[in-house]
């Protein structure tokens, strides 16, 4: 009886632990977007870096304040279409075409219409490699995320207005970028190329 109550709690606690949020001193290192219609017309997402890890190192080498953008693109029934990490230089921007960047290449073979962009921003390795399969690199402030996607525009729906998309801020659990880089990992091996995003055009 007490060794079924000892396994319990250790089960528990160990639930708890590793569900904890890992991104409370960052918050922003972990942002959520969407782009829609994207059969109707293309959408956006802008990636910019403030400049808040200029200064940083890792294992004492100088990370010239670049952030790795892990990007997680995820169909209306959440499974994982495509993945990639690029690197954004500090005061400088990339540019992404939902249509021609995030959904042209999905481990489906077929593209979404409908997409949930998930964003983790790290410093890069040792090696100044940006990797979404790897889930261990430290998460960091400064990624900024914005974008557009398009709307049906009443009153008959026929034609589409493009809206502004703002990405949100959200918790990071050890149980969600576990996921994220397992799920990676394993679209880009059973994708065999498919499954890759892209990286879109940089404004550095």
């Amino acid at each position: 009886m007490r060794l079924s109550v000892i396994f319990a709690t250790l089960v528990l606690l160990s639930s708890l632990g590793y569900s904890q949020i890992v991104n409370t001193a960052t918050p922003d290192s972990f942002q959520m977007g969407y782009a829609n219609y994207l059969k109707n017309g293309d959408s956006s997402l802008i990636l910019s870096n403030g400049g808040a890890q200029i200064g940083t190192t890792v294992f004492g080498v100088p990370t010239e304040g670049i952030i790795c953008a892990s990007i997680y693109v995820f169909d209306t029934r959440e499974e994982l279409n495509e993945c990639c990490s690029c690197r954004v230089t500090p005061d400088g921007f990339r540019s992404f075409s939902a249509r021609n960047d995030l959904t042209e290449n999905p481990v489906t073979g077929i593209a979404p219409t409908n997409i949930i962009i998930k964003l983790v921003a790290t410093i890069q390795n040792i090696n100044g490699a940006c990797d979404p399969t790897f889930n261990d690199y430290q998460q960091v402030s400064g990624l900024t995320a914005w974008g557009t996607t398009i709307t049906p525009a009443p009153p008959a729906g026929k034609t589409y207005s493009v809206i502004p998309v703002i990405y949100k801020n959200e918790p990071l659990s050890l149980t969600e970028i576990d996921s994220l880089a397992s799920t990676c990992l394993f679209a880009d091996r059973l994708g065999s190329g498919k499954g890759i995003c892209s990286c879109g055009v940089s404004g550095d």
